[in-house]
């Protein structure tokens, strides 16, 4: 649950992933995914109203996002500008004097979900929205280079979702779903009788699941029709849900109610439940299926491990980062501060040899605060972030505007 109060503390007009209270004066505004915990703000009157007021002011998204806003918020159609993934885009901040450089690149979050890298004339600041992307390809990315050279990073707004030891590795998407396309292929061949059922972590997020699953066993999965409306925005998934529970025997949260499926309680048939999540797996043997109480569970991530934001870390050498999920509870919030400061310990010297310092920001000055309950609770049920299902308060980070 991203705890990113929205300000881009360098880029003092702007907001990111956040439009209530004190980001409602922004001038710019931009959206990595649509994910509920970063889209706090969308469904208030009072925003939209500010943005619908003022002609120069926009909310710029990638192509799907803004499809799925359009779905969500036909009313502010008309303040919503598409940005293409991988295109550095100039933009004039209004009112000022001054513009503003932004290239989205792919997150691997969920379809559209991207970072984005703005560029002033005196910074260069990388917010990563939720991210999964191995090292490897982060490094192809054309836009972290100039002249031949990674560029210098001045601050890095960081998805640290994971950044703990006891997530330290997660298995590629790919082998998870592998793990899974076995599990089902195994089942359903036996007869029509045998289902699957598929209990997602959140009623939204499971785009990328969905869309390979669906292509590797040839049949889509059985959605409710408040899931089917959004996913039907990405065209990817055109082939990957479905209305109709005749044509497959893969079902997600098709029931009256979330993690229910419509076949429930029909006696003729036999059902298989598969749970992907992260959560559970906590210090377990994440490579492999473990079977508990009869239900399979697969260990599948949408957001970095540890290795892999230790990994991009080292590749950028941001001089300053500011921790984007930060834990409530105080010992976790100190051991991930502990992590950060060590990984970033590794490149300082050289940095400081170079008359720069290396900084991790804990925002301590400002204290902290549990954020009021989201006014659309329909909202949150269907676009539900992954991690909804951390079991504690959520930590939010106060700006001195506050």
């Amino acid at each position: 649950m991203s705890t990113f109060n929205g300000k881009i503390i360098e880029i003092s007009e702007i907001s990111v992933d956040r439009f209530e209270k004190n980001n409602e004066n922004s001038l710019v505004y931009f959206l990595s995914h649509c994910h509920t915990d970063h889209m706090r703000g969308l469904p208030n009157w009072s925003f939209q109203t500010s943005l619908l007021v003022r002609p120069e002011v926009f909310l710029y998204a990638t192509p799907i996002s803004v499809k799925i806003l359009k779905h969500l918020y036909p009313q502010i159609e008309s303040k919503l500008i598409e940005i293409e993934i991988y295109n550095s885009t100039l933009i004039k901040i209004p009112d000022k004097d001054t513009h503003l450089t932004v290239t989205a690149l792919p997150a691997g979050h969920c379809p559209g979900s991207v970072m984005f890298l703005f560029e002033t004339v005196d910074k260069t600041i990388l917010y990563t929205g939720d991210y999964r992307v191995s090292a490897s390809d982060l490094r192809k990315y054309k836009a972290f280079y100039s002249l031949g050279k990674v560029k210098r990073i001045d601050k890095m707004y960081l998805d640290t979702t994971f950044f703990n030891l006891s997530y330290f590795k997660f298995p590629p998407r790919s082998d998870s779903i592998n793990h899974m396309f076995t599990v089902i292929q195994e089942w359903i061949k036996q007869s029509s009788a045998h289902i699957i059922k598929i209990v997602p972590s959140a009623t939204y997020g499971s785009e990328y699941l969905f869309m390979e699953i669906a292509k590797i066993v040839g049949m889509p999965i059985h959605v409710n029709p408040t899931t089917y409306n959004l996913y039907k925005c990405i065209p990817e998934m055109d082939k990957s849900i479905t209305l109709n529970s005749t044509e497959t025997q893969i079902h997600a949260s098709c029931g009256s109610q979330f993690k229910k499926i419509c076949k429930e309680n029909n006696e003729t048939l036999i059902v298989r439940t598969i749970k992907p999540s992260t959560l559970w797996w906590k210090n377990k043997n994440m490579d492999r299926i473990q079977v508990e109480r009869g239900d399979y569970r697969v260990c599948y991530s949408c957001h970095a491990s540890f290795e892999e934001i230790e990994q991009f870390l080292l590749f950028l050498k941001p001089l300053e980062v500011h921790p984007c999920v930060v834990p409530d509870h105080h010992i976790e919030r100190e051991q991930m501060f502990e992590l950060l400061e060590k990984v970033m310990s590794s490149y300082r010297s050289k940095s400081s040899e170079e008359n720069e310092e290396c900084k991790l920001f804990r925002d301590s000055k400002n204290g902290t605060k549990t954020p009021e309950k989201n006014e659309n609770s329909e909202l949150e049920d269907v676009l539900g972030s992954p991690v909804n299902t951390f079991k504690r308060k959520r930590l939010w980070l106060q700006t001195e505007k506050d």
